[in-house]
């Protein structure tokens, strides 16, 4: 078991609409510490702020917005203000594959998993936590 030491790479999770198990105890079995942000607009902050090695988010598909898809381009959008890119992790529901697919296309995901989430499938799709949390940070 990895638990995280005192300067643990930083797991950002971002679930808008909540619903999900508690993953925390998972984060840092793996290696991580993590962060909870319940809303997009928490969550740019948290990237800015804690630049982590990781984030998982929720894919909300939103048929109101004319311009975007989901809320995944602002966060995208913030990954490339930050200057440095994070593993990425997307949680989706099965009716939204295909609208998260246009996305895909336009965007790097590392992983996306169809919800229901099964503990080993995100453990897996987390990767390795970074032995040097600097290098998480695009520090050296």
């Amino acid at each position: 078991m990895n638990r995280p030491g005192p300067a643990a790479p930083v797991l950002l999770e971002i679930l808008e609409s909540g619903g999900y198990p508690d993953f925390s105890g998972l984060y840092r079995e793996a290696g991580f510490e993590p962060l909870r942000a319940r809303s997009m607009r928490a969550g740019l902050r948290l990237l800015r702020e804690a630049a982590p090695a990781v984030v998982v988010v929720e894919f909300v598909y939103t048929p109101h917005y004319s311009f975007r898809i989901s809320s995944l381009e602002s966060l995208m959008a913030g990954i490339q203000a930050a200057g440095r890119r994070p593993r990425l992790v997307v949680l989706a529901e099965r009716a939204d594959a295909a609208h998260l697919d246009r996305l895909e296309a336009r965007m790097d995901i590392d992983a996306r998993l169809l919800l229901p989430v099964h503990a080993e499938t995100l453990r897996a799709a987390l990767g390795p936590a970074p032995a040097d949390p600097r290098l998480s940070r695009g520090e050296r």
